[in-house]
C-alpha cells in the first residue's frame, strides 16, 4: 500500500519529491517507477541499520539514500495504515451521490 501511496503522490499529487523511509527491498519497484516517471531528483529513500535490520533498499542512480540510526528513524516513525486510508478513500468515491 505505501508503494502505491507513494505512486499515487508524486504523479496525481504531483509533489515535489517522496521520500520513502523503509528498510523494505520490496519497495525498490516503487522508487524505480516514480524515478522514471518523474526523474532521480523526485525521490529519496531513508532506512537504517540496527541488530535486526541489516537491508536497505538497493540503491538506485541518482536517487539519494539516507542511512540513519535505528533511533532516529523510530522516532520520525510514521504509523498510518495506508491501505486502511486507500480503503476508505476508495469506498467514499464508490458511494452513489445523494442530492
Amino acid at each position: 500500500a505505501l508503494a502505491a501511496c507513494a505512486i499515487e503522490w508524486a504523479i496525481v499529487k504531483d509533489v515535489d519529491r517522496v521520500v520513502i523511509f523503509s528498510h523494505d527491498t520490496d519497495l525498490s519497484p516503487a522508487v524505480e517507477v516514480i524515478a522514471r516517471i518523474k526523474g532521480p531528483h523526485a525521490v529519496e529513500t531513508a532506512s537504517w541499520r540496527g541488530n535486526e535490520y541489516r537491508k536497505r533498499i538497493p540503491p538506485i542512480e541518482g536517487v539519494r539514500n539516507h542511512l540513519l540510526s535505528e533511533k532516529v528513524f523510530l522516532a520520525l516513525e510514521d504509523v498510518t495504515h495506508y491501505g486502511r486510508t486507500a480503503r476508505a478513500r476508495i469506498a467514499g468515491r464508490s458511494k452513489p451521490q445523494t442530492p
